[in-house]
């Protein structure tokens, strides 16, 4: 095969040398490795936080409940609440 220092170099010599590294190159070497993390990380929380909307129905009225006692009373239309164990439910009965 290849002599002792001939072939393909791997990692930073590969950059150097300006060869293109082998696939499974060190990741920490590539400079948009940090970016590809906190990207994920940014939708992860992103999603999280979108978890709080909930609906009221038109002709519905919503009971929000806070570690079992009742804080609010909200009617109909999109409201947001922390998502977590903070708040514990809310639950909706029609007027009628």
């Amino acid at each position: 095969m290849f002599a002792h220092g001939q072939g393909l170099s791997h990692g930073r010599e590969a950059t150097q040398a300006g060869e293109v590294p082998a696939h499974g190159a060190d990741a920490r070497s590539r400079p948009g490795y940090r970016y590809w993390i906190f990207g994920i990380l940014f939708l992860l929380l992103g999603a999280h936080l979108a978890s709080g909307f909930y609906v009221v129905g038109a002709d519905e009225r919503a009971v929000v409940r806070r570690f079992g006692a009742v804080e609010a009373v909200v009617g109909p239309g999109m409201h947001y609440r922390l998502p977590g164990p903070s708040m514990d439910s809310t639950s909706s009965r029609r007027r009628t």
